[in-house]
Formats: structure tokens, C-alpha cells, sequence
């Protein structure tokens, strides 16, 4: 897996429970 990728998805998860927020 890349960094960009693992970047990516931290982001994604961030977001995630951002809105669930």
C-alpha cells in the first residue's frame, strides 16, 4: 500500500466520523 493511499483512507475515516458528529 502506498502513503498516498494510506493518507487517503485516514482521510476518508476522518470524514466519516466527522459527519457522524
Amino acid at each position: 500500500m502506498s502513503i498516498n493511499n494510506c493518507a487517503k483512507i485516514l482521510m476518508s475515516d476522518i470524514n466519516t466520523h466527522t459527519e457522524v458528529l
